[in-house]
């Protein structure tokens, strides 16, 4: 096994402070730009959408930048019956998705029941929006797309393509 030799970061403040002091500018450059191309690609809208429905996580943290980029995927999702998304659909969805981001905001502050059935694993996200969904009849159904695709690789890509994500 072969072990790249020891060494320090690059001072704080420079351009590329992460780069340790004995990889090549070019080596960085490159390997900077497969691990974001690859994030790129592991990255999809149904990530987004999940990571803003996941009542564990309920877009928690996100910029306001990528915290407007998901709604607005959120509210560009296709349900099964609808063709177009329209402005009051978006403002419905956008309603519900406050309530849900404060009660679950709330579950996690008193760590509730289901937020620690949650975060031990013993319910899932899909549980919990087939068990609570009645509350947001606009957002159930596009959690409950996003939280029954299959994970694998090969299954998820062509699950995500087939669903238009």
């Amino acid at each position: 096994l072969l072990m790249p030799p020891k060494g320090r970061l690059m001072p704080e403040g420079s351009p590329n402070h992460l780069q340790p002091d004995w990889l090549l500018q070019a080596e960085f450059v490159y390997l900077k730009t497969l691990t974001e191309k690859r994030l790129a690609f592991l990255h999809g809208k149904a990530h987004e959408i999940a990571f803003l429905l996941d009542p564990r996580f309920f877009g928690y943290g996100l910029s306001i930048a990528d915290s407007e980029s998901y709604l607005k995927t959120l509210c560009s999702t296709p349900v099964v019956g609808e063709q177009v998304s329209s402005p009051e659909r978006c403002r419905a969805i956008r309603a519900q998705y406050l309530v849900f981001c404060a009660e679950s905001r709330l579950n996690k502050e008193q760590n509730a029941d289901i937020y620690q059935l949650l975060l031990s694993k013993e319910t899932s996200p899909l549980l919990f929006w087939q068990a609570y969904g009645h509350h947001y009849l606009l957002l159930k159904p596009i959690a409950v797309r996003v939280f029954t695709m299959v994970t694998s690789s090969a299954s998820a890509e062509r699950n995500f393509s087939a669903m238009g994500f």
